[in-house]
């Protein structure tokens, strides 16, 4: 493939709505959607308005350039439409997202298959791990079907942020299942261990390697 060739990527920022809209039996409504000067920004506003949130922003870039880029809608559900593109938003679980797209890259590469066990992958500790997890694979792990449970909940013993994910995934692989495998469990602990994938195959940090 050329890398050349045009690749859009897009990427949209739910901006979090506020308390009001959780309450139930709310009247509030979110603003009808506007016609702007950009088609983009346009488009954005609509899905906004169909997926009834609060702001939506987003990019469409390719390998070289941002094509197009924009928010719309209001900062407090229902309220004024007053959201701009410096307005900052946590970007929130996207992270997840990327660290999948990072993780099909290498696979595309060669570097680590979807059917790869955590076993083959962390050989360190296959001998402690859990046999509920050595044969959990990439694939499953990605998404959140292996059992781990939602959020790590250990004291560091390392200070930098690679180490500390590798002392993740020793602790999280001697962690009872919290779900029979196949369901799906939200797991914040199961993308830090994708995460640490991404460091042991590049043998760089994942913060570094997102870049």
């Amino acid at each position: 493939m050329n890398y050349l060739t045009l690749t859009i990527v897009l990427v949209i920022t739910i901006i979090n709505c506020s308390c009001e809209k959780l309450f139930p039996g709310s009247d509030k409504i979110p603003p009808a959607p506007v016609k702007y000067n950009s088609s983009f920004a346009t488009m954005l506003d609509s899905l906004r308005y169909v997926l009834d949130l609060p702001a939506l922003a987003g990019v469409i870039i390719t390998d070289h350039t941002i094509l197009f880029a924009d928010a719309v809608g209001c900062r407090r559900y229902s309220g004024p439409m007053n959201v701009t593109k410096d307005d900052r938003s946590n970007l929130g679980s996207n992270t997840k997202a990327f660290t999948a797209v990072l993780l099909g890259t290498l696979v595309n590469d060669g570097s680590i298959r979807w059917t790869t066990p955590l076993s083959e992958i962390f050989p360190e500790f296959a001998g402690s791990m859990l046999s509920e997890y050595k044969d959990i694979t990439l694939k499953s792990n990605l998404s959140h079907s292996a059992g781990f449970v939602r959020d790590p909940h250990l004291n560091f013993i390392s200070t930098t942020p690679m180490e500390q994910r590798k002392e993740v995934v020793e602790w999280a692989l001697k962690q009872s299942p919290q779900i029979k495998r196949g369901q799906f469990p939200y797991s914040n602990l199961g993308s830090i261990i994708a995460g640490s994938i991404a460091e042991k195959l590049t043998n760089k940090p994942f913060e570094d390697v997102l870049i």
